[in-house]
């Protein structure tokens, strides 16, 4: 039942609400220039957004019947969970990405996009590097040092996300836009740092679990041999009863 009203929610989020966007022509608080952006850019990205969405509904229906064991329930859990994040994340990136661009203009719109880009790089390299020390048995190897872009990020990030916010309201270099955004779009202008960001978050909470789930479902019988769980966990109800029967 969750999963059918999400599905309705997405539909609406990822189709319908940028074709309304598409035609609508003024707005209280986006430009017409940001409309257009979030319904051509979702007019764009339908059919990536349809794939996701219709195996979002085929992998929760084959949810619905027992798996082998235990370790393809976890295997076929992960995926369901990593559809419906990819599903949402093409659902709302024409939003994000229009009012981005509305309220820090493309210019400011790109600084979000190297930065948030470098954090997901760095969360990348920082949880592969625990997953080979846990792996292989390595020792914590000294920090590296960062790279040219990190390095810039890191000393004029903010004197780069000052000129962004001067730029798109008082220089307009790189846009087009005829009005201003307001105070609101300080607000708003920063959507996409704030979603590559949760993405970062979400790669380091996540990466280790991935690694996890692989090693889980490749090594299953070694798993089932070492722990000895009851074959009711393992296999479910039905088939450990017809197992107990045999």
């Amino acid at each position: 039942m969750s999963s059918f009203v999400f599905g309705i929610l997405l539909y609406e989020f990822g189709i319908l609400m940028p074709i309304a966007v598409l035609e609508s022509k003024e707005s209280e608080i986006l430009s017409f220039q940001s409309l257009q952006i979030i319904g051509e850019l979702g007019r764009y990205l339908k059919l990536i957004f349809l794939t996701f969405y219709y195996l979002f509904f085929i992998i929760g229906f084959i949810n619905l019947f027992p798996r082998k064991n235990y370790a393809k329930r976890i295997l076929f859990g992960g995926g369901y969970i990593f559809i419906f994040l990819i599903t949402v994340l093409i659902s709302v990136l024409p939003f994000i990405t229009g009012l981005s661009i509305d309220g820090t203009g493309y210019l400011g719109m790109f600084i979000q996009l190297l930065i948030g880009i470098a954090l997901i790089i760095r969360s990348v390299k920082r949880e592969s590097q625990k997953c080979k020390a846990i792996l292989y048995d390595e020792k914590k190897s000294k920090a590296k040092k960062r790279g040219t872009m990190m390095t810039i990020l890191t000393k004029y990030g903010g004197i780069l996300i000052l000129f962004s916010i001067a730029n798109r309201y008082f220089f307009h270099i790189g846009s087009d836009f005829s009005n201003n955004p307001g105070l609101f779009g300080l607000l708003y202008g920063w959507a996409i740092i704030i979603l590559l960001g949760a993405i970062s978050i979400g790669l380091s909470i996540g990466f280790g679990s991935a690694i996890e789930t692989y090693y889980f479902v490749k090594y299953a019988d070694d798993y089932y041999k070492l722990f000895k769980p009851t074959d009711e966990f393992w296999y479910g109800k039905r088939k450990a009863k017809k197992k107990s029967a045999s």
